[in-house]
């Protein structure tokens, strides 16, 4: 009773979000969360797809921006991330579908 509900919530309420033809499709192109922590999140799957967490050349002009003290969950989650964003080669992509997981 319950799965058949909510599906038909979750229908309904993108049909209403989006519209009618792109009510059911999900667009990956563009971050669920730009606001927030979705920008740091965007950020740390960004450098973890491109050379390292620890360290990125593209911020912290001239000489680049250590991370070796900024605080973050374990491994795992950044080695899940760094997965799905060479599997859909986008880190928009990683975190919309990081975000979608986390649900169940």
């Amino acid at each position: 009773m319950w799965l058949p509900t909510a599906c038909f919530t979750f229908f309904v309420a993108s049909l209403v979000l989006r519209g009618w033809p792109d009510g059911f499709v999900l667009n990956m192109e563009y971050p669920f969360m730009y606001s927030w922590d979705g920008v740091a999140m965007l950020s740390t799957i960004k450098k973890a797809l491109e050379d390292s967490y620890f360290h990125s050349f593209r911020l912290g002009y001239p000489f680049g921006a250590d991370f070796f003290d900024y605080p973050m969950s374990d491994a795992g989650n950044l080695f899940i991330l760094q997965i799905l964003g060479r599997l859909f080669g986008s880190e928009v992509a990683a975190f919309n579908l990081s975000f979608l997981l986390s649900f169940p």
